[in-house]
This record gives structure tokens, sequence and C-alpha cells, in this order.
């Protein structure tokens, strides 16, 4: 026997027999740190020597690697489906140990002689011979297995998902470039770069397919016994229930694809269908079931396209209720009860887009174009005219700043929907005009605010003459300051002069109401 059997056999003796005998029966006799002391340095030994022996060791660890694997990997050939998982897993932790020690007792050959022979790590050789002799043959069958599972996690069966995780994190680390195993608080781990080889064949020869056929019968069986509401709700679960599975062991680089699926199947096949129900979502709108309009909105928003499917139901719903509005004569011949339905039914409407929508833009889109429509004749703008000359005269005496502000804000979100916002400008710029030269507006303050509004939303030009009467009314409110700091106090020769000096331009004057005035004597001394 040459110097390298002999060591080889001290070494076997003195620590892999052991290690051999424990992963068949769970009993390591002869484990003891100097056990291990002895194999290791007597690999050093034997890899300095002049017998080429390096050689003859790095065999060795891949025949005891090689012999191991092999016959434990003949006890799954004739298993299938959760048995075969099981079993594999178990004698996939029996392979980890070997590696591992096997990594540790013949460490010492990464140093120099894989890297001179430029035959890859230990590790390398080790996984790589795990790959061909232990999980190729049974590949297949594992990919079997492991769809099955999922199938029945899917179905609400109980499964231990850790053994899906496992299988799944197995077929990354058998593609592992460079591979190292490593333990960490008693666990065996292994750590590389992977190319994904494996996990892509599974999933794009089995589990795509799989999932698609999944998806496509669990969606049409519920699409055609359910109501719109239980197939949203039913939906909305199964697809959180994807997301779980998804996060606990499906690889990321498959999610996109998978949601694609999944939204192919409940949602791009069935929003049509949704739309048309008896249940659908008309009748969701027209009773007001908004906690099942935000479910319906959760579910189609998965796919941008099919949100049109919910739009073109809600447009026409709120051209509905506004026709309704302007049908109701009693009503519409009003402007104190009329305008405030309408900013009933606006903020309903915004309320339910912000709920239900999600403030989506689409939606936003949709609900003011629909406004717009019904709102596109003249007696709309002529009657929120009417009511914000109301309000500034009479409605906001008991109001608070906070509510005027709330009243102002309500009617410029009515403003935004006018199709003719020039009727509303003439009309508010005379009934502004009477406002201020007869003194009735309750307050300066709301004035400008509305103004300062109205210039946010249509410009500058847009106010031009509103901002000049207020300019007009400070202004001669100053030349009245100036006249009463005289001497005369505002009195001369005890009579009491009031006046608003105005530039005729800015104001809406009637000029069929303009009468000459024939100034008597006793004020001609006054002048």
């Amino acid at each position: 026997m040459n110097p390298a059997e002999e060591g080889i056999k001290r070494i076997y003796e003195s620590m892999i027999k052991g290690l051999l005998d424990y992963l068949k029966t769970g009993t390591f006799p002869n484990n003891s740190p100097n056990s291990y002391m002895t194999a290791y340095s007597e690999v050093h030994r034997l890899a300095d020597d002049d017998h080429d022996s390096s050689d003859k060791l790095f065999e060795y660890f891949k025949k005891v690697i090689t012999d191991h694997v092999v016959e434990r990997n003949k006890l799954l050939a004739s298993e299938t489906d959760e048995q075969l998982i099981d079993d594999f897993l178990k004698e996939n932790e029996k392979c980890n140990i070997l590696m591992y020690w096997m990594k540790r007792i013949f460490t010492y050959l990464d140093k120099f002689y894989t890297k001179n022979k430029n035959v890859g790590t230990l590790c390398t050789n080790a996984m790589r011979i795990y790959q061909e002799k232990m999980f190729i043959p049974v590949k297949e069958k594992l990919y079997t297995a492991v769809n099955k599972l999922i199938k029945e996690d899917r179905d609400c069966n109980v499964i231990y998902r850790y053994k899906i995780k496992t299988m799944l994190r197995i077929f990354e680390e058998v593609d592992y470039k460079n591979p190292e195993i490593a333990k960490d608080n008693d666990k065996l781990f292994w750590s590389g770069e992977c190319s994904n080889e494996f996990i892509k064949e599974w999933y794009n020869k089995f589990f795509s397919k799989q999932s698609d056929v999944y998806a496509s019968i669990k969606a049409k069986n519920a699409i055609q016994s359910m109501s719109a509401p239980e197939y949203i709700k039913t939906s909305l679960k199964y697809l959180d229930e994807e997301e779980q599975r998804k996060s606990e062991y499906i690889n990321k680089i498959f999610w996109s694809d998978l949601d694609a699926i999944n939204s192919k199947h409940f949602v791009e096949a069935n929003a049509k269908i949704l739309a048309d129900m008896e249940t659908g979502f008309r009748y969701m709108l027209k009773n007001k079931k908004d906690d099942e309009i935000k479910e319906a909105y959760d579910l189609i928003s998965r796919v941008e396209a099919c949100k049109k499917t919910i739009t073109e139901k809600f447009e026409p719903y709120i051209r509905e209720r506004g026709d309704e509005l302007y049908k109701n004569k009693d009503l519409m011949k009003d402007p104190i009860k009329f305008i405030p339905e309408l900013i009933k039914l606006k903020k309903e409407m915004d309320g339910l887009v912000a709920m239900a929508f999600n403030n989506d833009i689409l939606f936003q889109d949709t609900k003011n174009k629909a406004f717009s429509f019904f709102m596109n004749k003249e007696i709309y703008s002529k009657q929120l005219s009417n009511y914000t000359d109301y309000m500034m005269k009479k409605g906001i005496k008991a109001f608070n700043e906070a509510q005027i502000e709330d009243n102002l804000n309500d009617i410029i979100n009515l403003f935004k929907c006018l199709n003719n916002k020039l009727v509303f400008q003439l009309e508010a710029n005379k009934k502004l005009s009477d406002r201020l030269i007869q003194n009735k507006t309750l307050s300066i303050v709301a004035e400008k605010s509305f103004i300062s509004k109205l210039k946010t939303e249509a410009g500058v030009t847009y106010v031009n003459k509103m901002t000049e009467m207020m300019k007009d009314l400070e202004k001669s409110k100053g030349e009245i300051d100036l006249y009463r700091n005289q001497r005369h106090r505002g009195k001369p020769n005890g009579i009491q002069f009031n006046v608003q000096v105005v530039s005729q331009s800015a104001w809406e004057v009637n000029k069929n109401k303009q009468e000459k005035i024939e100034i008597p004597p006793c004020l001609s001394v006054c002048m």
C-alpha cells in the first residue's frame, strides 16, 4: 500500500467512516474534535508530499460524495408526488451534511491544488456531482411533485409550504456558479451566483402552463355561477392568496409573468361580462354599493385597459343624476334650492372617486366630463351666479370664516364644470357691481376670496373687472377718509356728505338707470 492509500485509509477510519454511518443510522460513535483534526492533518500532510498524493486525495473526495448520492438516489427512483419530496428533502439534508464536512476535511486542497489544476473548488465539484447524480435523474418528477403541492395550496388544502419553498430553493442552489456551503446557527446553506437554468425550466415548462390552466378554469367557473359582487370577492381573495404565495416561495423573476396570467383570466376575460351583469357596475352605482364598487375597482384596475368597463357605466350614471335635477322644474327655477342639490351631487361623486376609485385620474376625468356634459346649458351658469349673489348678500350671514371658505369652494367646484364660463362672468360682474354700489355685500373679505379663487381657475383676465371694482371701492374709501380728515370733519356747514367715486369702465352700471343730478345751491356752497 503506497503512502497516499495509507493516508486515505487513516482519513476514512478517523472521520469519514463515522460520518457515513451517521448519515445512515443517525449515530456518530467517534465524532470528536480529535477525529476531525486527525483527518484534516492527514490531508494537509499528504497534499504537501512528493508522491502527487493531491490527485488521489481529490479523486477520493469526489468518490465518497459520488458513492453516497448514487446510493441514496436509488431509493427515490420509484417514488412520486409528496412522498418523493419528503424523502428527497431528507436525502438533500444528508448530502449537505456530507458535502459540508468533506469540504472541511479536504479544505487544504483548495489552497493550492484546485487552483493550480483549474478544476474548480471542492464545493463546485461537490455540487456538480450532486446535480448530475442526485438531482437530474429525478428532476422532472420533482417539478411535477412541486406543482401538485402548489395546486393543493391553491385549493386551500393544508400544505406545509416550507416543502415548496425548500424545493424551489434547491432548484436554484443546484445551478449555482462558484457555490459555497457554510453553517449558520446549526443550519447549512449554500451561496453563489445563480444562472436560474433549472428554476426557469421548472417555471416555463411546468408551472407557467399549470398556472394558466388553473386560473382559466377557476375564473370561468366563478363567473358562470356567481353574482358580480361574489365573483369580485372570490377573485380578490384568490389574487391576495397568490400574492402571499409569491412572496413566500416564488422567485421574483416570475412575479410579473404570474401576475399577467392571473390578470388575463380574472380581469381581462371577464371585465365586460361583469359590467353587463344584472348585479354589475350599474346596479352597484344606482344602489350606492360603495364598498362593492371599491372592490370592483380594486380588481379591474389591475389591467389599465379594463378600467373603461367601469367608466362606461360611471359617466352615463352621473349624466342621468344631473338630468334628474334639471328636469325638476320647481327645483330648477330656484337657485337657492337647485344649486345646493347640484353641490350635493358633486360632493357625492367627488367622494366616490376618492373612496372607491382611489382618486384615479381616469375616473376624475370621467366625472368632470360627465358634469361638463350636462352643465353645458346657460341656465347652469346663470343659476350658479344667482346663488353666489344670494350667498354674498344673505347666505353667509351666520357662517364663520371656515364655513364661508367651504361654501365658496363648493361654488368653485361647480364653476370648474361650467362649459359656458363667459355667461357666468357677465352675470357675476353685474351682480358684484350691484352689491358693492348698494353696499349689500355681507363680507368684503369673502368677495376678495371668491375673486382670488376664480383667478386661480380662470386666469387674471377673467376677473379683471371684478378686481378693478374692488380697487375702486378701496380708492373711494380712501378719498372719503381724506375728505373727513379736513377741518369740517366731513360736515361742511353742518351738511354730512357721502359719495363713492368709481371708474365707469369697470362697473356694470345700467345706463337706463342713470340720472342727471341738479345740484341745489346749498350743496354748491359745500362744493
